[in-house]
């Protein structure tokens, strides 16, 4: 597996969580390509995922094909009443969904999900968790 691949599988985790108090069929977690897309006012849910440290074999006693790389993912919504409630419960979905990873991907090892903060900053309110991820190289590099 490669880094972009670890990704791909992230996004396609919280796409697939549920989720709570739901508005509309369209109210579902839906993820932004950094660069390819705005970011739309006003819409709840939004996600982005960055590569927060850069995958390096992983120290390990013997030489492996073992890696381990951290990806930060943001959530962004528009601020509201209770919206720290909101997140919360989105929150544990989504880190319910990731915890799920490993499980379905035989080339992941682990992986660590780290709680981040909630921010605000000009109308729009984020959460940030960050995956960390051990994985197995599996293409020549």
């Amino acid at each position: 597996m490669r880094a972009s691949e670890i990704r791909a599988k992230l996004v396609t985790a919280i796409e697939a969580a549920p989720v709570d108090d739901q508005a509309s069929r369209t109210d579902v977690f839906t993820h932004l390509d950094i660069g390819t897309k705005e970011i739309r006012a006003g819409r709840d849910r939004l996600f982005v995922i960055t590569v927060a440290a850069v995958p390096l074999r992983a120290r390990q006693l013997f030489p492996s094909d073992n890696y381990s790389g951290s990806w930060d993912i943001v959530i962004m919504y528009a601020d509201s009443p209770q919206i720290e409630d909101r997140i919360c419960k989105d929150i544990e979905r989504v880190s319910q969904a990731l915890e799920k990873v490993p499980g379905e991907n035989a080339d992941i090892n682990t992986i660590d999900i780290i709680g981040g903060p909630i921010q605000e900053f000009d109308g729009r309110v984020t959460a940030t968790l960050t995956a960390q991820i051990g994985y197995r190289l599996t293409a020549g590099v």
